[in-house]
């Protein structure tokens, strides 16, 4: 059996729209930060913030998001400054005089094809830029964006929690997903590594129903999505083994359970 975007089975993606507001590339603005001498942002002005809707009743989570896309300048040569591993894009909603709307931040945590982008010399990229909603609000209506004209891109260097944060060398994202399972060994200890990033995903919705103004949750929700997007793009071939089968259904009830009961 052969299991595609893991952490898509937890979640059902329903439907992708879009709204009124139309955003146009600062172009005088367009990227900054450690990145701005080696990419360069495709100006695809009016850009359009979508809506992915995920889950259902009073899961359901409507999130907003900006595609972008980037095109490297030449091959990404720095350094990883200790303390580091990875870089990290971000993407800020201006106004017409180039000053930040709201509070309102779009995060791009696709991290190895961010690496791949950087260091290759001429490649092009699409890169969805995801919004942090607290779950049950609203974007929208929590955030004013009437003086929202302009977007702008800044990428720097972050630490991500169990990233390798190598980047030198062209990698193959889909060859760098195989690999990253077969080489752990088993299908065995890719559903160990799966339960355990469940479990932390679990263990956010606990802290939310706690305390739902708890600021460092954003920092745990930026991690999580970060992994959400690893393990939606893993792919491993387990046969026909029930057992396999049989595990990853107990663990997927194990996290419909712990849903129902917040």
């Amino acid at each position: 059996m052969k299991i595609f975007g893991i952490f898509a089975s937890a979640l059902l993606i329903l439907s992708s729209c879009s709204n009124s507001i139309k955003l146009n590339l600062d172009k005088e603005n367009a990227i900054s930060g450690d990145i701005s001498s080696y990419v360069e942002v495709v100006d695809e002005s009016p850009y359009e913030i979508l809506v992915e809707t995920e889950g259902t009743g009073e899961f359901k989570t409507e999130t907003p998001y900006i595609v972008v896309t980037l095109k490297s300048l030449k091959k990404f040569d720095q350094i990883t400054p200790e303390g580091k591993n990875s870089i990290v894009f971000e993407l800020n909603l201006l106004d017409n005089n180039a000053v930040k709307v709201g509070s309102a931040m779009f995060h791009c945590s696709e991290v190895e094809d961010i690496k791949n982008l950087l260091v290759s010399t001429n490649g092009t990229q699409k890169f969805k830029f995801y919004a942090y909603v607290t779950p049950g609000t609203d974007f929208f209506k929590e955030n004013d964006l009437s003086s929202a004209k302009k977007i702008s891109i800044k990428g720097n260097w972050e630490y991500i929690q169990g990233y390798d944060g190598t980047y030198s060398g062209t990698v193959n994202s889909e060859a760098s997903n195989e690999t990253s399972l077969s080489g752990a060994g088993s299908c065995d200890e890719m559903l160990e590594g799966y339960e355990k990033f469940m479990n932390d995903y679990i263990e956010v919705l606990t802290k939310y129903k706690e305390d739902p103004n708890d600021a460092a949750l954003m920092g745990e929700y930026t991690t999580l999505m970060t992994e959400a997007s690893q393990w939606a793009s893993k792919t491993v071939d387990c046969g026909t083994d029930p057992a396999f089968a049989a595990k990853l259904s107990a663990i997927q009830m194990k996290i419909a359970t712990a849903a129902s009961g917040m």
